[in-house]
């Protein structure tokens, strides 16, 4: 075996390694989100995460990235620090409304609304990036949107009925919304990326959210009840390391693959997380939300390789 095919094959076990502890992200989401309210269910998130990277990051500076070398100074650019601000505020929103939705509905009705993102990236992208869809974009889109009918189809009602029932479930239309804003998020992560670097991009994305959650834990009590809630420490260090496993993988995946197959490879945790809520949470009707998970991640794979190859 040449050693080029090493490094994709490399690529593609850290990417599924994305995916699948993505998943297990949502797991311990779902968790929280049962067990606190939404602040502090995205404050240990984003907190744990940060706290976790942080150190990494300092050895990564001193030892340099087994897969890119040095990592590369903290950046000073204005560019850098303008697209890290337009990420943070609509993903801050984002992740209260993601935790909302968990409290109530199962994860595997919810979970893959999420790569809606991708159908309104076409739009974002083009508004914020000057990214223009190609013919497959629009396929992915047609795709996506199918994958979504199914989610909500029981036969009866007509044709209209799956879309009608999806606007009108309390959870769904967080998760669209939740979507959008990704949709608006991720063309800034991508000029933060370009101005500083993925590694700096994610520690001080995280750093910003629990920055601005930080306060609101000190109302209503709950930094005191996180406090004395028997096993919270083991939750959120588990989760601070999970997160910051996924993010690792990810990020080490870049360089050995191009980037719609790293991203497209990590939709996947999309089908993990119907797994998760059939075998973890009992939930019910998994095999036909499977099925349209599935569809929902061809379609947003071929609307990252739309955008890879306009």
């Amino acid at each position: 075996m040449s050693f080029q095919i090493t490094l994709v094959l490399l690529g593609v076990l850290l990417a599924v390694g994305a995916a699948l502890t993505e998943s297990t992200v949502d797991v311990l989401r779902k968790k929280n989100s049962i067990a606190y309210d939404a602040v502090t269910a995205a404050w240990s998130l984003h907190t744990a995460t940060f706290a976790v990277f942080l150190p990494l990051m300092g050895v990564f500076l001193l030892v340099g990235h087994p897969f890119i070398g040095n990592a590369p100074a903290v950046p000073h650019s204005t560019d850098f620090w303008q697209a890290i601000a337009a990420s943070v505020l609509p993903n801050i929103l984002a992740t209260y409304l993601y935790m909302k939705a968990l409290e109530t509905a199962d994860i595997s009705l919810v979970l893959p609304l999420v790569t809606l993102s991708s159908p309104f990236l076409l739009g974002t992208a083009f508004l914020i990036n000057n990214e223009i869809p190609s013919w497959l974009g629009g396929i992915g889109v047609i795709v996506t949107t199918a994958g979504t009918y199914f989610l909500k189809y029981d036969g009866s009602g007509g044709w209209a009925a799956p879309f009608i029932r999806l606007v009108g479930d309390p959870a769904s239309r967080k998760m669209l919304i939740v979507a959008g804003l990704y949709a608006i998020s991720s063309p800034f992560d991508k000029q933060a990326v370009l101005a500083g670097g993925s590694l700096w991009s994610a520690l001080f994305m995280q750093g910003g959210m629990a920055l601005f959650y930080t306060p609101l834990m000190f109302r209503k009590g709950r930094l005191q009840r996180l406090r004395g809630t028997p096993g919270s420490g083991k939750w959120f260090v588990l989760l601070g390391l999970v997160d910051s496993v996924r993010a690792y993988c990810q990020y080490a995946a870049y360089p050995l693959l191009l980037t719609p197959y790293v991203i497209g490879l990590k939709r996947l945790s999309v089908i993990f997380g119907v797994l998760w809520g059939r075998f973890y949470f009992k939930e019910k009707q998994t095999g036909q939300r499977a099925f349209a998970a599935f569809i929902m991640v061809v379609g947003s794979f071929l609307i990252m390789i739309a955008a890879a190859y306009p």
